[in-house]
């Protein structure tokens, strides 16, 4: 098992363009409504994902993409947010378009089922 599976990624010029500076709070609003929403999919998702990993010791590669695919979204969305990322982010979760503040997450692997049930 890899000892950090997260990794964030930096690739940014910090250029940014002061009207989308000044105006990124309102057009991020969709993206928070979007997230919003999303989050609490994948609240559900991370709940039955528990329980899948309580009886196989393994988390399915379809629940395993889309929170992974959910933490780029968010942080793409926060990086565009707080003036790290210039860039306007897209509204899918699970898309593998390069951003300059990206998120890396190893794929699924086994994992102890006591530690998950504690």
């Amino acid at each position: 098992m890899n000892e950090r599976p997260v990794h964030l990624v930096v690739t940014d010029d910090l250029r940014r363009s002061r009207l989308t500076v000044f105006f990124r709070l309102l057009l991020v609003i969709p993206h928070l409504i979007w997230a919003g929403l999303l989050g609490s999919a994948v609240g559900v998702m991370v709940f039955v994902d528990w329980w899948v990993l309580l009886v196989r010791g393994r988390s399915p590669e379809g629940l395993h993409n889309m929170v992974a695919g959910y933490v780029r979204y968010v942080a793409h969305l926060e990086a565009y947010l707080f003036l790290a990322a210039d860039p306007y982010p897209g509204f899918y979760p699970i898309s593998e378009g390069a951003y300059p503040v990206d998120v890396e997450v190893a794929p699924a692997a086994p994992q102890r089922r006591w530690v998950t049930l504690l």
